[in-house]
């Protein structure tokens, strides 16, 4: 079937020689890394004794969904500024442009999607060896993705919808965090409060949803030396939908051995019995107020595997499911979505990573339709 022009075979093609440029031209860079004032690639630049570490991240993507044009976009242009002198007192920050330059749907090259935000912006304050207090804007501590998902540490270009889809990804408030012994093993906790609407200014431009107020627990126990599993809580609103409370239940489980990796995450989100219906459309930005009496839970999770193939190259597999409502939170529209994605990860050194892969599934155009991508991604 042609798509706009163009077979899947041929946009297939068109993405593998992408990739073969991006991967041509990025080995030159990746050699380029040098030593001098101790800089190694991946760990920042720190600026002599200050304390003060400059870093950041590059990403580009390449991605043919459904019956859409091919879209190429630098999709992350990412710096981040980090102070430890050695006291009890730490900074953190994060300025991310996003698509800084794209291609429009006559595929000419744009700036017009181009925006400019501050992802993370916090001072933590080391109480004890147990206790840190962090203050400012952070990610919220749900699962495992959302506290990792800068290009270069992620196995995939597309993000799992669990991720992202029932809670907002930024927190701006306070959070204790830290970790206690427990038996023989460490458990991790992170407790904090959002205030987001008072605090973030920037709430107003951030696509997807975002909270208003909220309260959360996360926990991360050490089983094994392999094994990690996590828990998470959240109670909050979400930004113009203030009547209603939602809450979030997930859970996640981590296992690594040697080359070898398998990642899951499953969350729920519950709304109070007798708030009313109203939903944050993900793909819409507004609210959907067809249906004001429906209080429906909602499940979403994923499960990944990544397999070494050959010297830096994985293969990576991973199933997702997710509730999904189009036309309104309305049981008799609901549906529920499925999509697999299959790809291969190229690493040859931690910080640099070329990915390809392709993502098919069931009642998911809405939220992961089916379609090829492909990144290159550079942590500085």
């Amino acid at each position: 079937m042609k798509v706009l022009g163009a077979t899947v075979k041929q946009r297939f093609r068109l993405i593998v020689c992408c990739c073969l440029h991006m991967l041509a031209a990025g080995g030159d860079f990746v050699r380029a890394d040098n030593t001098d004032n101790g800089y190694q690639l991946g760990r920042g630049y720190a600026l002599g004794e200050t304390g003060i570490t400059l870093g950041g991240y590059a990403s580009t993507h390449l991605q043919a969904l459904g019956r859409d044009p091919w879209n190429w976009n630098i999709s992350s242009l990412s710096a981040f500024v980090s102070w430890d002198s050695g006291s009890k007192l730490r900074f953190f920050s994060e300025t991310e442009v996003e698509n800084a330059l794209s291609t429009n749907d006559n595929h000419n090259l744009t700036t017009n999607f181009t925006s400019l935000h501050i992802e993370r912006l916090y001072l933590d304050y080391l109480l004890n060896n147990q206790v840190t207090i962090r203050v400012g804007k952070m990610l919220t501590p749900i699962g495992q993705w959302n506290q990792i998902h800068v290009d270069p540490l992620v196995w995939t270009t597309s993000r799992p919808v669990a991720t992202t889809n029932l809670f907002s990804n930024y927190a701006s408030g306070v959070m204790l965090q830290g970790t206690v012994l427990l038996g023989k093993r460490l458990l991790e906790y992170s407790v904090y409060s959002d205030y987001s609407a008072v605090l973030d200014p920037s709430t107003s431009r951030v696509q997807g949803p975002v909270f208003d107020n909220a309260q959360g627990l996360r926990l991360r126990y050490e089983v094994t030396d392999t094994l990690k599993l996590g828990l998470s809580y959240a109670d909050f609103a979400l930004l113009n939908s203030t009547s209603i409370r939602n809450h979030l239940l997930g859970m996640d489980l981590a296992w690594s051995y040697q080359r070898f990796a398998i990642n899951s995450e499953v969350v729920l989100n519950m709304k109070d019995p007798g708030t009313d219906g109203r939903r944050y459309s993900h793909d819409a930005d507004e609210l959907d107020f067809s249906n004001k009496s429906a209080t429906l839970n909602a499940w979403q999770g994923y499960i990944q595997g990544v397999a070494p193939l050959v010297n830096s190259v994985y293969a990576v597999a991973r199933y997702e499911f997710f509730d999904q409502d189009n036309r309104g939170f309305n049981p008799a529209n609901r549906k529920f979505g499925q999509a697999e994605v299959f790809g291969l990860a190229y690493r040859p050194m931690p910080p640099v990573v070329w990915k390809l892969e392709y993502r098919l599934g069931k009642n998911n155009a809405q939220l992961a339709p089916d379609g090829l991508l492909a990144s290159f991604a550079v942590l500085f």
